[in-house]
């Protein structure tokens, strides 16, 4: 760790639901828990790189650094500019070990089958070292930028994920009838002439798919994903922590928490008169 402190942007420790991430010049978070053979828990470390301002660009150099004292993977973003898939393509061609994660990767912005692409092209090329970030983004961004209604958020991550699954592990042609998505497409503008497919690419059905989520919904779906499909879960560190039983409750230290709230309250303004008990 001494090396990599040592940068002009030094990488600060936070801790996460279930992930410890390390903030780089980026702007988000992570950690991840794993039980080794001999049942004991331990901790592997993430960096998160945030999205490009005014000029794309990627610290190449720290992530270097982070390779090569063991850090385990490095996450990229995307708002409206810089795009999360071109960026993690371009830190897995410029890393050998360290895996490479998007977080996330805005939904409303591709179709499942675009992501099941980009997930399959780059697993493939990098030896599996690329981690899918699924999110659904707000509404500002999705409807604003990307001119789609932002609709049911619940709804889109279960029907992506089952599509990208189906397509990952190729089994067949793939066909879909959800309340958002259908494949082949069979809704208004339709010519009748499309058919399933069957990814080109060979099967590679392990690529780890996180999500992002706050919302009871979500996670409830997640957790019915992750049972079946192996499905993890991002939560932002600001929101939530990880208990012993890895369920997501507000964390004592803060605001959000009950007990700050009530000490909020009892708190007197300078120059407010004392309550009577």
């Amino acid at each position: 760790m001494g090396s990599v402190a040592m940068t002009s942007q030094p990488l600060l420790p936070i801790i996460n639901a279930g992930y410890m991430v390390i903030n780089g010049p980026g702007n988000v978070n992570s950690r991840r828990r794993s039980v080794n053979a001999g049942g004991n828990r331990r901790m592997r470390l993430g960096l998160n790189i945030g999205y490009s301002g005014k000029r794309a660009t990627a610290p190449v150099d720290l992530v270097r650094q982070a390779e090569a004292v063991g850090f385990d993977s490095v996450w990229v973003a995307e708002a409206y500019g810089s795009d999360a898939g071109a960026v993690a393509a371009w830190v897995l061609a410029q890393t050998t070990r360290i895996r490479v994660g998007t977080a996330i990767m805005q939904m409303p912005a591709r179709t499942p089958a675009n992501a099941a692409m980009t997930a399959m092209t780059l697993a493939q090329l990098s030896d599996n070292r690329f981690l899918v970030g699924l999110g659904a983004s707000g509404p500002q961004v999705v409807e604003g930028w990307h001119g789609v209604p932002y609709g049911k958020p619940v709804t889109r991550m279960r029907e992506y994920i089952q599509i990208m699954r189906r397509i990952m592990e190729r089994q067949g042609p793939v066909e879909f009838d959800g309340e958002i998505y259908q494949l082949p497409y069979r809704g208004p503008g339709a010519t009748g002439l499309g058919k399933p497919l069957k990814s080109i690419l060979e099967a590679t059905p392990g690529v780890p798919i996180y999500c992002a989520s706050f919302t009871p919904g979500v996670r409830r779906a997640r957790g019915a994903a992750w049972r079946a499909r192996g499905l993890r879960g991002i939560v932002r560190w600001s929101r939530a922590c990880y208990d012993r039983r890895n369920a997501c409750r507000p964390c004592p230290t803060l605001p959000c928490h009950p007990r700050q709230r009530r000490r909020s309250r009892r708190t007197r303004s300078p120059g407010s008169p004392r309550r009577r008990r």
